[in-house]
C-alpha cells in the first residue's frame, strides 16, 4: 500500500500531521588543525562543511503536543493502565482482528508505565475504530485529546481502514497508530515503526515492533528526542534490542 499513515493532533477535525523528516548533524567540525580527522591527511578548503559523517549524524522522534503546547503523555498518577476498545465496524476477519490487538499489545513490551489492556465497555482510554477506508489517501489516523500538560492525555481515538489488509500489515499499522495515541509524532529513521512513510515500505512482509528510539522517546521531557543514528536498533516483539 502506498499510502502515507498519518497522525492527527488534538484538535476536533482531522488535520494531518505534518513533521519535517530532516536528518539534522552535529556542529562539530571534521577538519582540525587543517587536517581532516577521519583520514589524517590535509584538508581541502571546503572539508569544513563535512560535519555530516554518519558517526555524527542524530536520528529524531517528535513529540505530540497539548492544547497548551505542553508534551503530550498519559499521567501515570494513580493509572496501572490504558484500556482500548475495539470496534469493528469494517467486518474484517477474525484474523486481522487479532493482529490489531497484537499491534496493540506490543507496546506492553516496550513501555514501563502501565498495561494496555483490552475493555468491552464504553469509556475506554483509546478507541480503536476499524473501517474499510479513512479518507482518500489515509490509511491510518489517530486524535488525541491532551488539554494541557497538567492532566495530559484524556483520550485517543486511531482510525484504521483495512479494506484489502492482511493480517502482518494490520498489525504494523496498528502498532504505529499506538505510538501515536501514547504521544509519540513521527520519527525520521527510515524503517523505524514511527516512521512517516511507514505505509511505503514492505510493511506486509514482516512485522515491525518499537525501536529504542520510539522506546526512548515516550519518556522524553521534549517536543523533539534524538540518539546518534548509530546506536537506532530495532526491538522485536518481545522487547529485546537486537544487536
Amino acid at each position: 500500500m502506498i499510502t502515507a499513515i498519518q497522525a492527527i493532533p488534538s484538535i476536533p477535525f482531522l488535520l494531518t500531521l505534518a513533521l519535517s523528516l530532516t536528518l539534522v548533524h552535529s556542529s562539530g567540525d571534521a577538519c582540525t588543525d587543517g587536517v581532516d580527522a577521519a583520514s589524517g591527511v590535509p584538508c581541502r578548503p571546503d572539508d569544513d562543511a563535512r560535519g555530516h559523517d554518519d558517526a555524527r549524524r542524530m536520528v529524531h522522534i517528535q513529540r505530540m503536543t497539548c492544547e497548551d503546547g505542553a508534551v503530550a503523555r498519559w499521567n501515570s498518577v494513580d493509572r496501572e493502565m490504558v484500556r482500548f476498545k475495539v470496534n469493528n465496524w469494517a467486518g474484517v476477519t477474525l484474523e486481522v482482528a487479532l493482529a490489531v490487538r497484537r499491534g496493540v499489545l506490543q507496546w506492553n513490551r516496550v513501555q514501563p508505565f502501565y498495561a494496555m489492556w483490552e475493555t468491552a465497555r464504553e469509556g475506554a482510554d483509546i478507541t480503536i475504530e476499524l473501517f474499510d477506508d479513512v479518507l482518500p489517501g489515509i490509511v491510518g489516523a489517530t486524535r488525541v485529546k491532551c488539554r494541557n500538560g497538567r492532566e495530559g492525555i484524556r483520550k485517543a481515538y486511531v482510525y484504521l481502514g483495512l479494506r484489502g489488509v492482511g493480517a502482518v500489515e494490520a498489525q504494523n499499522m496498528t502498532a504505529h497508530e499506538i505510538g501515536h495515541a501514547m504521544g509519540l509524532g513521527h520519527s525520521d529513521r527510515s524503517h523505524d515503526l514511527m516512521d512517516a512513510r511507514l505505509a511505503e515500505k514492505d510493511i506486509d512482509e514482516r512485522t515491525i515492533c518499537p525501536s529504542n528510539l520510539n522506546r526512548a522517546g515516550l519518556i522524553a521531557g521534549t517536543h523533539s528526542y534524538a540518539i546518534p543514528e548509530k546506536e537506532w536498533a530495532e526491538v522485536d516483539c518481545a522487547g529485546r534490542t537486537r544487536g
